[in-house]
């Protein structure tokens, strides 16, 4: 009887090396703070952030309460790019209280005050601030990003109920265009209930298509979505995080890279923003 030979460590390595070769070349990753603050240096130096910080420090006028409602909302909007995750959540609040004074709706400010508060890493108050946004008639997206919300907390009834009534809200029209505006961002909140319950490759296949999306027509939906490098920036980390389920961790270090590099050149390098995704 022959026995087979057991295969020489220079066959393994052969065929390690050719299966190397179907694949993009994957960068090695930083693995040091240094590299890390190597990479936030590498933002081109501009102007924005001194803008930025004079309307963070400016003082409010004396004026109508309208006019007060969009003063604090530009001051803390431009405070959180900045990195004051704080004074952007009071300024964001008090331009919620003084937009409950006039007729402007207000379903704006609490979704933009559910963003502030996701960032700060408070989660019950972010789904709170888009449970008051969607009763104050922002239905279709405060919904949407209600379902991610649930999601993140292990909600899955909620979840599931939150991105039922956006997709009601759509089939009825209630958005011109809905089902194209929002493509992207359902395309997301559906990833996140199937990667939840272990359809990761299907999960993976929808975050890639959100992308492809958003990146595919820019300018339209950049004009409905101003937030939407963030949005860009958070599915590149869901795909980091769904791949790392898949074992497949040089691919998910690519995306890892891809919303801290996105984070950064959109929101710069003290954006609560950026932090997160780093």
């Amino acid at each position: 009887m022959q026995c087979k030979k057991r295969p020489s460590r220079a066959s393994v390595e052969e065929v390690r090396q050719a299966s190397a070769k179907t694949h993009t070349p994957v960068a090695p990753p930083p693995r040091t703070i240094t590299d890390i603050i190597a990479i936030l240096d590498q933002q081109p130096k501009t102007d924005s952030p001194i803008a930025l910080r004079d309307l963070a420090d400016a003082s409010p006028p004396s004026a109508r309460v309208d006019t007060l409602a969009d003063f604090y909302r530009e001051r803390g909007l431009a405070a959180g790019r900045i990195g004051r995750a704080k004074q952007e959540i009071d300024d964001l609040t008090k331009s919620s209280e003084y937009f409950l004074q006039t007729v402007s709706p207000v379903s704006r400010i609490y979704f933009e005050l559910a963003l502030a508060e996701e960032r700060g890493g408070n989660f019950f108050r972010h789904i709170r601030y888009l449970q008051k946004s969607v009763k104050a008639g922002w239905n279709i997206g405060a919904n949407i990003r209600l379902a991610i919300g649930n999601v993140s907390i292990g909600d899955l009834p909620e979840a599931d109920a939150a991105l039922g009534a956006a997709l009601r809200g759509i089939y009825r029209g209630v958005a011109p265009n809905g089902t194209f505006l929002f493509q992207p961002i359902i395309a997301e909140a559906q990833a996140a209930l199937l990667d939840v319950t272990g359809r990761h490759a299907e999960a993976e296949a929808l975050g890639r298509k959100a992308i492809a999306l958003l990146v595919g027509d820019r300018d339209h939906r950049q004009s409905i979505w101003h937030t939407q490098s963030i949005w860009v920036d958070e599915v590149h980390a869901f795909l980091a995080r769904t791949l790392i389920r898949q074992r497949r961790l040089f691919e998910a270090e690519n995306e890892a890279r891809a919303a801290a590099f996105g984070a950064l050149a959109n929101s710069g390098r003290y954006s609560p923003h950026t932090a997160w995704m780093l």
